[in-house]
């Protein structure tokens, strides 16, 4: 349970947060919070850019409590179409399959498809769930099941989520952070 104000994970810089080809990162969220500041579920900086990002839109924004991607400092990759801001659990998976990312919620493909191949190298600024790099984004909510999936696309079409206890395949590595 994060609460706005100032909770938030940050990771040791690693070069296991270098996305090269196929990857997942996954959680479980529940928030009720739509402020004019965006809200971060993770970010992982390459650069002083966006590698990867997961957030939330701002509610001065027209897609405002949608969830947004962000990569290679894209900004809005990829804008999802549900509000999440619900105080339900939602499913969250950014999935990497060759060049294609999809955003999915709820098992479901969200915004459209973004096309990158780029190695995502983050620069070990600060790896942060639950804020930005700026420590000044933070998420409102529940963060639960965070992961990350390298090496392995784990939904390509719509899915439904799981739940119960991941399964590592053998040809990934894998990160369960909490």
């Amino acid at each position: 349970l994060l609460d706005g104000t100032g909770d938030y994970l940050s990771l040791a810089a690693d070069s296991d947060f270098t996305f090269a080809g196929d990857f997942t990162v996954d959680c479980w969220i529940r928030t009720t919070v739509c402020t004019v500041a965006y809200r971060r579920v993770c970010q992982f900086l390459a650069a002083g850019l966006a590698a990867l990002e997961v957030y939330i839109q701002r509610s001065d924004d027209p897609n405002a409590g949608e969830l947004a991607v962000g990569m290679d400092g894209t900004g809005a990759a990829i804008i999802g179409t549900t509000s999440i801001i619900d105080g339900a659990w939602h499913h969250v998976a950014v999935v990497r399959s060759g060049s294609s990312t999809k955003l999915f919620v709820d098992g479901v493909q969200e915004g459209s498809t973004f096309t990158n191949s780029s190695t995502l190298t983050p620069d070990g600024t600060i790896y942060v769930i639950g804020t930005n790099s700026g420590i000044n984004s933070y998420f409102d909510g529940h963060i639960d099941e965070f992961r990350v999936l390298k090496g392995e696309a784990a939904w390509t079409s719509n899915f439904t989520p799981p739940t119960s206890a991941y399964v590592v395949p053998a040809s990934a590595s894998f990160f369960q952070l909490f």
